[in-house]
């Protein structure tokens, strides 16, 4: 229930954001790639504040096949080791706030710059086989960074945009298999970066 509520909260408060933006300044829908792919709004608060909020959703499958070359004496009888396949599946979600600041504007073509804030949560399993052996691990982020941006319009409802950012990258990630792993890792560096698509309204 409460999870309902707070959708239709989100919801209504994002209809009432796109409408404002709309009388206000721009309002538009958003493909981004970085390089997995991300979809989002982009609202414009007169010309010269903008906000993007945006979720990412990625899956990847690994399969491996293993098959050992060596040969091991067993009682005068060569043993072959039996060939090893194995299974991995993650999924990664997503969601941030990008808070810009259009500081020239030249035509069709808009520079801007900011702060990017993002989450990201990850999860996993591993299966082997011929033996069932496997693991679980889960994993999540936390970023922020600054970044600088150029916009072109192609046409009254597209625009083409490109971004750099450099910022600062926390991770934790544990993975079960019998033994509980726990990794923490911070980076400075580039980050968010990536060229999208907007469709204006």
């Amino acid at each position: 229930m409460k999870r309902m509520l707070l959708c239709l909260v989100a919801g209504f408060g994002l209809l009432l954001a796109s409408g404002w933006a709309q009388e206000n300044g721009g309002f538009g829908l958003l493909m981004r790639v970085d390089p997995s792919p991300r979809v989002g709004a982009t609202f414009s608060l007169g010309r010269a504040f903008v906000l993007r909020p945006y979720i990412g959703f990625s899956r990847e499958t690994t399969e491996t096949e293993k098959e050992s070359k060596m040969r091991v004496m067993l009682n005068q009888k060569t043993f072959i080791p039996p060939r090893r396949e194995s299974d991995e599946e993650r999924t990664f979600v997503t969601a941030g706030l990008g808070v810009f600041f259009v500081v020239h504007r030249s035509g069709d073509f808009s520079l801007y710059t900011g702060l990017n804030f993002g989450y990201g949560r990850s999860t996993g399993e591993m299966n082997t086989m011929p033996r069932d052996l496997g693991w679980d691990e889960s994993g999540e982020t936390l970023q922020s960074s600054a970044v600088l941006g150029v916009e072109g319009r192609l046409s009254s409802h597209l625009a083409l945009f490109g971004e750099v950012g450099f910022g600062y990258t926390w991770s934790k990630f544990k993975r079960d298999n019998g033994v509980d792993l726990t990794v923490k890792t911070q980076r400075w560096g580039l980050a968010n970066s990536g060229v999208g698509l907007i469709f204006y309204f």
